[in-house]
Protein backbone atom coordinates (compact mmCIF):
# COMPACT_ATOMS: atom_id res chain seq x y z
CA UNK A 1 0.00 0.00 0.00
CA UNK A 2 2.92 2.57 1.03
CA UNK A 3 4.00 2.40 -2.71
CA UNK A 4 0.64 3.11 -4.15
CA UNK A 5 0.41 5.85 -1.90
CA UNK A 6 4.28 7.05 -2.77
CA UNK A 7 2.88 6.86 -6.92
CA UNK A 8 -0.12 8.77 -6.22
CA UNK A 9 1.26 11.49 -5.30
CA UNK A 10 3.85 11.02 -8.62
CA UNK A 11 0.06 11.39 -10.18
CA UNK A 12 -0.47 14.41 -7.80
CA UNK A 13 2.31 16.60 -8.92
CA UNK A 14 1.80 15.06 -12.75
CA UNK A 15 -1.85 16.83 -12.65
CA UNK A 16 -0.88 19.60 -10.72
CA UNK A 17 1.45 20.53 -13.63
CA UNK A 18 -0.36 18.68 -17.09
CA UNK A 19 -3.36 19.13 -18.79
CA UNK A 20 -4.83 16.33 -21.03
CA UNK A 21 -3.43 15.45 -23.76
CA UNK A 22 -4.31 17.86 -27.14
CA UNK A 23 -5.50 15.15 -29.41
CA UNK A 24 -7.74 13.33 -26.52
CA UNK A 25 -11.23 14.79 -25.20
CA UNK A 26 -13.34 12.79 -22.88
CA UNK A 27 -16.31 15.20 -23.14
CA UNK A 28 -18.12 13.65 -20.08
CA UNK A 29 -15.42 13.51 -17.51
CA UNK A 30 -14.97 17.28 -18.66
CA UNK A 31 -18.42 18.46 -17.86
CA UNK A 32 -18.09 16.01 -14.60
CA UNK A 33 -15.17 18.62 -14.12
CA UNK A 34 -12.16 15.87 -14.02
CA UNK A 35 -9.08 15.44 -15.88
CA UNK A 36 -8.37 11.80 -17.66
CA UNK A 37 -5.38 11.01 -15.30
CA UNK A 38 -7.12 12.42 -12.24
CA UNK A 39 -10.41 10.16 -13.00
CA UNK A 40 -8.12 6.86 -13.21
CA UNK A 41 -5.52 8.15 -10.63
CA UNK A 42 -5.85 4.90 -8.55
CA UNK A 43 -5.41 2.46 -11.56
CA UNK A 44 -2.74 4.56 -12.35
CA UNK A 45 -1.35 4.65 -9.50
CA UNK A 46 -1.49 0.53 -8.78
CA UNK A 47 0.11 0.16 -12.23
CA UNK A 48 2.89 2.18 -11.56
CA UNK A 49 3.35 0.41 -7.91
CA UNK A 50 3.82 -3.04 -10.29
CA UNK A 51 6.06 -1.16 -12.73
CA UNK A 52 8.67 -0.20 -10.51
CA UNK A 53 9.06 -3.56 -9.02
CA UNK A 54 10.84 -4.91 -12.63
CA UNK A 55 11.13 -1.75 -14.91
CA UNK A 56 15.28 -0.68 -14.65
CA UNK A 57 17.64 0.82 -16.81
CA UNK A 58 17.64 -2.60 -19.59
CA UNK A 59 13.99 -2.53 -19.81
CA UNK A 60 12.61 -2.53 -23.59
CA UNK A 61 9.38 -2.35 -23.09
CA UNK A 62 6.01 -2.54 -25.58
CA UNK A 63 2.69 -1.52 -24.78
CA UNK A 64 -0.75 -3.19 -26.00
CA UNK A 65 -3.50 -1.03 -26.75
CA UNK A 66 -1.78 2.52 -25.95
CA UNK A 67 -4.26 5.19 -26.94
CA UNK A 68 -5.08 7.67 -25.55
CA UNK A 69 -1.42 7.38 -24.26
CA UNK A 70 -1.87 9.43 -20.66
CA UNK A 71 -0.28 6.55 -19.06
CA UNK A 72 2.33 5.89 -21.58
CA UNK A 73 3.61 9.27 -21.26
CA UNK A 74 3.65 8.93 -16.95
CA UNK A 75 5.64 6.06 -17.35
CA UNK A 76 8.39 7.88 -19.62
CA UNK A 77 8.46 10.76 -17.51
CA UNK A 78 8.22 8.62 -14.34
CA UNK A 79 11.12 5.44 -15.44
CA UNK A 80 12.65 7.20 -18.31
CA UNK A 81 11.58 4.15 -19.83
CA UNK A 82 10.19 5.11 -23.81
CA UNK A 83 7.74 1.96 -24.46
CA UNK A 84 7.00 0.98 -28.19
CA UNK A 85 3.48 2.00 -28.66
CA UNK A 86 0.94 -0.79 -30.16
CA UNK A 87 -3.22 -0.14 -30.97
CA UNK A 88 -5.08 0.07 -33.93
CA UNK A 89 -6.92 3.56 -35.14
CA UNK A 90 -3.71 5.97 -34.21
CA UNK A 91 -5.01 9.13 -35.56
CA UNK A 92 -2.60 11.55 -37.08
CA UNK A 93 -2.21 13.92 -33.72
CA UNK A 94 -1.43 10.83 -31.58
CA UNK A 95 1.07 9.57 -33.91
CA UNK A 96 2.56 13.17 -34.00
CA UNK A 97 2.96 13.76 -30.23
CA UNK A 98 3.92 10.51 -29.84
CA UNK A 99 6.68 10.62 -32.88
CA UNK A 100 9.78 10.57 -30.78
CA UNK A 101 8.34 6.77 -29.74
CA UNK A 102 8.58 3.67 -31.36
CA UNK A 103 4.41 2.90 -33.04
CA UNK A 104 2.86 -0.43 -34.19
CA UNK A 105 -0.52 0.54 -35.77
CA UNK A 106 -1.11 -2.98 -36.78
CA UNK A 107 -3.56 -5.66 -35.94
CA UNK A 108 -0.55 -7.73 -35.48
CA UNK A 109 -1.95 -10.52 -37.33
CA UNK A 110 0.62 -10.51 -40.18
CA UNK A 111 3.59 -10.88 -37.80
CA UNK A 112 5.92 -12.19 -40.46
CA UNK A 113 6.78 -8.46 -41.02
CA UNK A 114 7.98 -8.06 -37.33
CA UNK A 115 10.35 -10.80 -37.58
CA UNK A 116 13.70 -8.31 -36.89
CA UNK A 117 11.76 -7.52 -33.32
CA UNK A 118 10.99 -11.02 -32.72
CA UNK A 119 11.84 -11.48 -28.72
CA UNK A 120 13.03 -7.97 -28.77
CA UNK A 121 11.14 -6.84 -25.10
CA UNK A 122 11.95 -8.41 -21.65
CA UNK A 123 8.64 -6.02 -20.55
CA UNK A 124 5.02 -5.72 -21.92
CA UNK A 125 2.21 -3.82 -20.48
CA UNK A 126 -1.60 -4.42 -21.32
CA UNK A 127 -3.69 -2.23 -19.77
CA UNK A 128 -7.31 -2.41 -19.51
CA UNK A 129 -7.75 -3.87 -23.15
CA UNK A 130 -8.11 -7.75 -22.99
CA UNK A 131 -11.69 -7.26 -22.46
CA UNK A 132 -11.73 -5.42 -25.77
CA UNK A 133 -10.80 -8.42 -27.60
CA UNK A 134 -12.67 -10.51 -29.09
CA UNK A 135 -10.46 -13.35 -29.61
CA UNK A 136 -7.97 -12.42 -26.37
CA UNK A 137 -5.23 -15.31 -27.29
CA UNK A 138 -4.42 -13.24 -30.74
CA UNK A 139 -3.15 -10.65 -28.46
CA UNK A 140 -1.39 -12.54 -26.04
CA UNK A 141 -0.03 -14.44 -28.55
CA UNK A 142 1.46 -11.77 -30.31
CA UNK A 143 2.75 -10.38 -26.63
CA UNK A 144 4.62 -13.69 -26.78
CA UNK A 145 6.10 -12.90 -30.28
CA UNK A 146 7.62 -10.01 -29.26
CA UNK A 147 8.74 -11.12 -25.83
CA UNK A 148 12.39 -12.66 -24.89
CA UNK A 149 12.06 -16.38 -22.52
CA UNK A 150 11.10 -15.06 -19.07
CA UNK A 151 9.96 -11.35 -20.21
CA UNK A 152 7.40 -10.18 -17.57
CA UNK A 153 4.18 -8.90 -18.72
CA UNK A 154 2.25 -6.93 -16.50
CA UNK A 155 -1.89 -6.87 -17.16
CA UNK A 156 -4.54 -5.19 -15.71
CA UNK A 157 -8.55 -5.57 -16.70
CA UNK A 158 -11.88 -5.45 -14.73
CA UNK A 159 -13.30 -8.44 -13.29
CA UNK A 160 -15.78 -10.26 -13.63
CA UNK A 161 -16.65 -11.88 -10.03
CA UNK A 162 -16.74 -8.00 -8.81
CA UNK A 163 -19.53 -6.76 -6.51
CA UNK A 164 -20.88 -4.76 -9.30
CA UNK A 165 -21.11 -7.82 -11.30
CA UNK A 166 -23.05 -9.60 -8.60
CA UNK A 167 -25.84 -6.60 -7.76
CA UNK A 168 -26.58 -6.74 -11.49
CA UNK A 169 -27.19 -10.34 -11.58
CA UNK A 170 -29.31 -10.04 -8.09
CA UNK A 171 -31.23 -7.63 -10.55
CA UNK A 172 -31.51 -9.97 -13.17
CA UNK A 173 -29.48 -8.00 -15.83
CA UNK A 174 -26.07 -8.87 -17.59
CA UNK A 175 -22.66 -7.67 -15.78
CA UNK A 176 -21.48 -7.17 -19.19
CA UNK A 177 -22.12 -3.30 -21.72
CA UNK A 178 -25.23 -2.46 -22.68
CA UNK A 179 -25.79 -4.03 -25.73
CA UNK A 180 -25.57 -0.50 -27.23
CA UNK A 181 -22.19 -0.09 -26.30
CA UNK A 182 -20.74 -3.43 -27.95
CA UNK A 183 -19.39 -4.81 -30.81
CA UNK A 184 -23.31 -5.60 -32.65
CA UNK A 185 -23.50 -1.71 -32.89
CA UNK A 186 -20.09 -1.07 -33.50
CA UNK A 187 -17.11 -2.64 -35.71
CA UNK A 188 -14.07 0.05 -35.98
CA UNK A 189 -11.05 0.50 -35.09
CA UNK A 190 -12.03 1.37 -31.53
CA UNK A 191 -13.15 -1.55 -29.85
CA UNK A 192 -15.81 -1.51 -27.27
CA UNK A 193 -15.56 -4.39 -24.49
CA UNK A 194 -16.35 -7.98 -25.43
CA UNK A 195 -15.90 -9.80 -22.57
CA UNK A 196 -15.36 -9.30 -18.55
CA UNK A 197 -12.85 -12.59 -17.54
CA UNK A 198 -12.52 -14.23 -13.91
CA UNK A 199 -9.20 -15.19 -12.68
CA UNK A 200 -9.38 -18.61 -13.34
CA UNK A 201 -10.54 -17.75 -16.56
CA UNK A 202 -7.19 -15.29 -17.35
CA UNK A 203 -5.00 -17.67 -15.53
CA UNK A 204 -6.19 -20.47 -18.23
CA UNK A 205 -5.55 -17.68 -21.07
CA UNK A 206 -2.06 -16.58 -19.98
CA UNK A 207 -1.23 -20.48 -19.41
CA UNK A 208 -2.57 -21.23 -23.19
CA UNK A 209 -0.21 -18.40 -24.50
CA UNK A 210 2.79 -19.48 -22.91
CA UNK A 211 2.53 -17.49 -19.91
CA UNK A 212 2.81 -18.19 -16.04
CA UNK A 213 1.44 -16.14 -13.45
CA UNK A 214 3.33 -15.14 -10.86
CA UNK A 215 1.64 -12.32 -9.14
CA UNK A 216 -2.24 -11.75 -8.59
CA UNK A 217 -4.20 -9.23 -6.95
CA UNK A 218 -7.96 -7.39 -6.95
CA UNK A 219 -8.14 -3.65 -6.69
CA UNK A 220 -10.66 -0.94 -7.09
CA UNK A 221 -10.76 0.80 -10.30
CA UNK A 222 -11.85 3.59 -8.18
CA UNK A 223 -12.76 6.20 -11.27
CA UNK A 224 -13.54 9.60 -10.52
CA UNK A 225 -13.39 8.95 -6.35
CA UNK A 226 -9.77 11.02 -6.24
CA UNK A 227 -10.12 14.77 -6.66
CA UNK A 228 -7.56 17.49 -6.74
CA UNK A 229 -8.31 19.74 -4.38
CA UNK A 230 -6.01 22.38 -3.32
CA UNK A 231 -3.21 20.94 -4.95
CA UNK A 232 -3.61 17.65 -3.41
CA UNK A 233 -5.34 14.57 -4.34
CA UNK A 234 -8.30 13.65 -2.39
CA UNK A 235 -10.34 10.47 -1.91
CA UNK A 236 -14.10 11.70 -1.85
CA UNK A 237 -16.34 11.22 1.42
CA UNK A 238 -17.87 8.27 1.48
CA UNK A 239 -21.00 7.73 3.19
CA UNK A 240 -21.34 4.74 5.91
CA UNK A 241 -23.04 2.45 3.14
CA UNK A 242 -20.34 2.61 1.03
CA UNK A 243 -17.67 2.53 4.04
CA UNK A 244 -19.83 -1.25 4.58
CA UNK A 245 -19.12 -1.91 0.70
CA UNK A 246 -15.35 -1.51 1.63
CA UNK A 247 -15.24 -3.66 4.32
CA UNK A 248 -16.98 -6.64 2.57
CA UNK A 249 -14.48 -6.23 -0.65
CA UNK A 250 -11.36 -5.99 1.96
CA UNK A 251 -12.87 -9.27 2.97
CA UNK A 252 -13.87 -10.80 0.06
CA UNK A 253 -11.37 -9.32 -2.42
CA UNK A 254 -12.89 -11.25 -5.25
CA UNK A 255 -15.48 -8.92 -5.37
CA UNK A 256 -13.00 -5.80 -6.15
CA UNK A 257 -13.81 -4.52 -9.65
CA UNK A 258 -9.95 -4.96 -11.18
CA UNK A 259 -7.48 -7.03 -11.75
CA UNK A 260 -3.74 -6.95 -11.99
CA UNK A 261 -1.59 -10.09 -13.13
CA UNK A 262 2.13 -10.08 -13.32
CA UNK A 263 3.09 -13.28 -15.82
CA UNK A 264 6.73 -14.30 -16.82
CA UNK A 265 6.80 -16.04 -20.62
CA UNK A 266 7.79 -19.55 -20.21
CA UNK A 267 6.99 -21.05 -23.74
CA UNK A 268 8.78 -19.81 -26.66
CA UNK A 269 6.20 -18.68 -29.42
CA UNK A 270 7.15 -21.01 -32.45
CA UNK A 271 6.29 -23.98 -29.44
CA UNK A 272 2.85 -23.10 -28.97
CA UNK A 273 0.82 -24.47 -31.04
CA UNK A 274 2.71 -27.78 -31.29
CA UNK A 275 1.68 -27.84 -27.36
CA UNK A 276 -1.88 -26.41 -26.58
CA UNK A 277 -5.07 -27.64 -27.85
CA UNK A 278 -6.61 -25.85 -31.32
CA UNK A 279 -9.64 -24.75 -32.74
CA UNK A 280 -11.27 -27.55 -34.34
CA UNK A 281 -14.69 -27.92 -36.66
CA UNK A 282 -14.89 -31.56 -35.27
CA UNK A 283 -16.85 -32.28 -32.81
CA UNK A 284 -15.94 -35.63 -31.56
CA UNK A 285 -12.37 -33.72 -31.25
CA UNK A 286 -13.93 -30.93 -29.63
CA UNK A 287 -15.38 -33.20 -26.89
CA UNK A 288 -12.23 -35.13 -26.17
CA UNK A 289 -10.11 -31.52 -25.86
CA UNK A 290 -12.53 -30.91 -23.32
CA UNK A 291 -12.28 -33.81 -21.77
CA UNK A 292 -8.31 -34.02 -21.19
CA UNK A 293 -7.50 -30.23 -22.30
CA UNK A 294 -5.59 -29.63 -19.07
CA UNK A 295 -3.32 -32.71 -20.44
CA UNK A 296 -1.63 -30.88 -22.82
CA UNK A 297 1.99 -30.12 -21.90
CA UNK A 298 1.22 -25.90 -22.24
CA UNK A 299 -0.26 -26.58 -19.29
CA UNK A 300 2.41 -28.34 -17.54
CA UNK A 301 4.68 -26.05 -18.18
CA UNK A 302 3.27 -23.01 -17.20
CA UNK A 303 1.17 -23.98 -14.03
Amino acid sequence: MKKIKEHLSVLEDYIINNEDLPFFNDQKLKELGFKYMESNAYRYAVTLSYLSKFINNHSKLIDFGSFPGQLQKLIFENFNIKSTLVGLGLNNNFKSYFSDFSILETNLENKQRFNKIKETYNLATALNIIEHMEYPNALLDSINYFMQPNGILILTTDNISSLNSIKAIIRGKSPNENLTKSKIFFNGDWRPHVRIFSKDELTFLLNYSGFSVIEHSYFDHMSREYKLIDDKLKLKKKSLRNKFVDLLKDRYSYTKDHHIFVAKKRVSYSELNSLRPLPTSSLNKWIDTRKSCLDYKIFKLTN
